[in-house]
């Protein structure tokens, strides 16, 4: 399995894994994504074929999570048949890597209150809960938010 920055080539395979994955996000919105040179995504390919992705942003914690210079990770996938593998740990390893390479103090993330087994991932990876926001508008629940401190 290698991990490497996507191209807007990669739009159909990245929306192909996040279908697979339960996530309804067209191949245009990763293409606007790709698009916006703030964004930072990344596919995870097993024999030339996308297996998982992340996507990165900056973008402010909520505020009992102080930074200097925070990255969000926005979205981390994985095809269901490829859970398990390592896939999802080597992205998140990217992740951290990609943000101590531009001098980020902190990624940051938002997950759902309920998924268990997300936060023990991410618990395992390094991130620590550090409270919860409600980080989308509406009668959306509030999320854990999570850190890891570069």
């Amino acid at each position: 399995m290698i991990v490497r920055p996507c191209s807007k080539e990669d739009a159909d395979a990245l929306q192909s894994v996040a279908q697979a994955a339960g996530l309804d996000v067209s191949a245009d919105a990763f293409r606007r994504d790709l698009d916006n040179p703030v964004n930072a995504l990344f596919v995870a390919e097993t024999d030339a074929t996308a297996v998982g992705f992340l996507a990165l942003r900056p973008a402010l914690p909520p505020a009992f999570v102080p930074s200097r210079s925070p990255l969000q990770l926005w979205r981390l996938y994985v095809h269901p048949t490829f859970q398990g593998k390592g896939v999802a740990r080597s992205l998140a390893g990217r992740a951290l890597i990609h943000a101590h390479g531009r001098d980020h103090d902190v990624v940051w993330l938002g997950t759902d209150a309920g998924n268990a087994r997300a936060i023990a991932f991410y618990t395992k990876c390094g991130f620590v809960v550090a409270g919860t926001e409600q980080l989308y508008g509406g009668d959306a629940l509030p999320d854990v938010v999570m850190t890891c401190w570069l």
